[in-house]
């Protein structure tokens, strides 16, 4: 098991619900595999906590990428998580390039979303889940690099 996933069990509580925003820097050099990457994460959060729901971030369009390169690994994403009965993702449709700080990422420190929030439709029906008592852990910068993941 990952470090990360340890640091999580570790927890007083397990969260209901795991929310992970994914990126990658290996997009030119991996296309073919970074969908099934993601979904790798999905897995190993599923099996991790079986009891918690996944929410998963698509990949956000970039200025650097032609728009189907991206749509082709969301739809990788979409067929390899599937079949994962208590993953759910957030395809944050409503975001364009120009929407993110560098057309690229979220803020100007790539890999933080600190004071960031995704404005999107997604973003409601996400926090539609949640009730306020509910407990959630939010992993945001994760990238996937080979076949390694580092949050």
């Amino acid at each position: 098991m990952h470090s990360e996933f340890a640091l999580i069990r570790s927890l007083a509580h397990l969260p209901r619900y795991i929310i992970i925003h994914t990126g990658t820097n290996d997009l030119r050099s991996e296309q073919e595999r970074v969908g099934g990457l993601v979904c790798r994460v999905a897995e190993r959060a599923t099996e991790a906590f079986p009891n918690s729901k996944i929410i998963l971030s698509t990949l956000l369009p970039r200025k650097d990428f032609h728009p189907a390169t991206i749509q082709r690994v969301n739809a990788d994403i979409t067929r390899g998580c599937a079949l994962l009965p208590n993953v759910h993702l957030a395809h944050h449709s409503t975001i364009s390039p120009h929407d993110l700080y560098d057309h690229v990422h979220l803020n100007k420190h790539a890999g933080s979303t600190d004071d960031v929030q995704l404005a999107s439709p997604d973003e409601r029906v996400i926090k539609s889940l949640l009730s306020p008592t509910d407990s959630f852990l939010e992993w945001s910068g994760l990238e996937v690099k080979g076949s390694k993941c580092a949050v």
